[in-house]
This record gives structure tokens, C-alpha cells and sequence, in this order.
């Protein structure tokens, strides 16, 4: 998909410095904030929150025995 490009005026000592302090706590671009900012503002935020987690999941016997354990159902306790 294309992007668009827009121009902002008018902005603020205090808005700058405050975007950049962002910018600079979530190491990215001062753009990538503007965005991040614009987004949540009329509700389309995207969460990365747990972006450098996806893909790593590795195979593990034990954990995977844990898992199906836990997934049984009492069969006792549901009558």
C-alpha cells in the first residue's frame, strides 16, 4: 500500500520536546512516534508489546507434557 506524506505546523516547543523524549524511551524514529500518537488517538493503536517474543517458541518435551496435563478435564469435577 502507498503512504502518504503530511507536513505539521505549528507544533509546539513543549510537543516537540515531549515527542522526542517518547521517541527517544522507545528508541525509534520521531516519525514512527508521530504515527504511534496519531493512531491512538482516534483508536487505531498497534500493540507491539510482545512483538520480540513472536517466533521463538522452541519444542520441549517436558513443557509440552505440562501443557496437555493441564488441558484435562475432571470429568468429576464438571458434573
Amino acid at each position: 500500500m502507498a503512504s502518504l506524506q503530511y507536513t505539521v505546523r505549528n507544533v509546539s516547543p513543549e510537543l516537540d520536546r515531549n515527542l522526542r523524549q517518547i521517541a527517544r524511551k522507545k528508541r525509534q524514529s520521531l516519525n514512527d512516534t508521530l504515527i504511534d500518537a496519531l493512531q491512538a488517538s482516534i483508536g487505531q493503536a498497534e500493540y507491539h508489546d510482545l512483538d520480540f517474543v513472536a517466533g521463538t517458541w522452541l519444542e520441549d518435551a517436558d513443557t509440552a507434557k505440562a501443557l496437555k496435563d493441564q488441558r484435562k478435564i475432571d470429568k468429576d469435577m464438571w458434573q
